[in-house]
């Protein structure tokens, strides 16, 4: 006759339900590694397309003897709330004359 104890048959069950949470937890740190390396690829090739040249872009040469105007902009980052991206908030113009070793600047922020 057989022994229908019910304490022969938990074990079996424990070892399944620890397998399958094993599984659960590897399956989850796998999805989330492979999300974050996708984020950290996505952000870097983002990057790299946003601040490389413009096309048909040249050096100019700069003169020693005669000032030289730059024009910066910085670019709005979406932050608090807004939903305009990359729209220029701020604008600088910059002249540096090396005669005088003197630079100006201009400001104007929206």
């Amino acid at each position: 006759m057989q022994n229908q104890n019910p304490k022969h048959s938990a074990p079996k069950q424990h070892s399944k339900l620890r397998r399958g949470i094993v599984w659960t937890i590897v399956a989850l740190v796998a999805v989330i590694g492979i999300g974050g390396a996708y984020a950290i690829y996505q952000t870097k090739a983002n990057i790299d397309q946003t601040y490389s040249a413009a096309h048909g872009a040249n050096r100019a040469k700069v003169s020693n003897s005669k000032p030289v105007s730059i024009l910066l902009m910085g670019t709005d980052t979406g932050a608090l709330g807004r939903t305009d991206k990359g729209r220029t908030d701020t604008i600088m113009v910059v002249t540096i004359n090396p005669k005088t070793k003197k630079s100006h600047h201009g400001q104007h922020s929206s």
